[in-house]
């Protein structure tokens, strides 16, 4: 912070922090210096067992497990040219993939609720126990919030599926790692029925619908995240520009300089129609203007917070003077227009 801003321009929790922090590099540094440092062990602590060094302090079995997953992983992934294995630690591998699976976006969640259903299908045309394809969707449907074994009574035939299942975890069951129940259960279905298939092509099937749902989440993610409109921006990146254009309509202009205020008499049809990057330039224009604004100490100028600035009283048309409050009005029709462009655009 002190690097960019004098001390003058800082808040008082600004310049407490630039003080906190050279405190905190002067102390490290002594300590290199003098190669003394806090003791990582605790009074009391008789047995501390560590992992390639690093002390466990949580679960003992899940850190070990880890450790042996990792060693595992690591020379099957280079064994396979997967992944290199110098490359393996590189991989953030707990986060995005379980995020894909468990995120409650809507739209997200309606392309899951998508995939549920066209498993449900199959499971109709491959003349499943309607039992089980009733288990299996509202299993899936509570997204690792419910167990199996809570949505079937203990004397129903599939209590111990349930139960096995619950022991793997929902996300183990829809990356397609199902138990073996549902081999036997198959396999005694079409006894009772006198179906066709084989049970193993059953299984198999279930377990690429299964891998479907998370690819289908992915293929989502890749959408909204990658892929690039005629502007070469993503559509959350446009989301995030047509919000922040509609955070700075509403700026106060007494709360800029005289010589920026033109920023806000411009047509904002021309700018609901424009290109991302006229509306690029127009934010960064403003966001030069409101610095200015600072630097200069107008009044108000300070209340610039999150992207947008608060009401503050000034005295030339504030909010509450009837300009104020006509511009308002005639500036939030053309707020709407900006977004029913931006969704035109997105159409087409």
């Amino acid at each position: 912070m002190d690097r960019y801003l004098s001390r003058a321009e800082m808040t008082p929790a600004e310049i407490l922090n630039c003080e906190c922090d050279a405190l905190a590099g002067d102390a490290l540094r002594w300590a290199v210096a003098n190669d003394c440092y806090i003791n990582r062990f605790l009074p009391g602590e008789d047995i501390v067992v560590s992992v390639n060094g690093c002390k466990i302090t949580g679960s003992y079995e899940r850190a070990i497990t880890r450790h042996w997953g990792e060693k595992v992983g690591r020379a099957h992934y280079h064994a396979k040219d997967i992944i290199p294995q110098e490359l393996f630690d590189e991989v953030y591998w707990d986060g995005v993939e379980k995020h894909i699976i468990f995120c409650r976006d809507p739209a997200r969640s309606a392309v899951f609720n998508s995939s549920v259903d066209t498993l449900v299908e199959w499971l109709a045309s491959q003349r499943t126990d309607a039992s089980l394809t009733l288990l299996l969707s509202e299993y899936l449907r509570g997204r690792g919030d419910i167990l199996m074994s809570s949505l079937c009574s203990p004397r129903s035939q599939y209590h111990d599926l349930a139960e096995m299942v619950d022991s793997l975890g929902f996300r183990n069951i829809l990356e397609g790692r199902i138990p073996r129940l549902f081999y036997d259960i198959r396999m005694a279905d079409i006894k009772r029925r006198h179906l066709s298939k084989h049970a193993g092509h059953w299984c198999n099937g279930l377990i690429l619908q299964l891998l479907q749902i998370t690819h289908r989440q992915w293929t989502f993610r890749n959408g909204t995240v990658h892929l690039k409109g005629p502007d070469g921006l993503s559509p959350r990146q446009t989301t995030a520009l047509v919000r922040r254009c509609e955070d700075l309509l509403w700026t106060d202009p007494s709360t800029l300089l005289d010589e920026d205020r033109y920023l806000l008499e411009l047509d904002f049809d021309d700018l609901g129609d424009g290109t991302s990057a006229s509306r690029q330039m127009w934010i960064s224009e403003m966001e030069a203007a409101a610095a200015a604004a600072r630097t200069a100490g107008l009044e108000g100028a300070d209340d610039f917070v999150g992207g947008s600035y608060s009401v503050a009283p000034a005295p030339l048309d504030t909010e509450g003077s009837i300009r104020f409050r006509r511009r308002r009005r005639r500036r939030s029709g053309r707020i709407e227009y900006i977004g029913y462009s931006i969704s035109r655009v997105k159409e087409e």
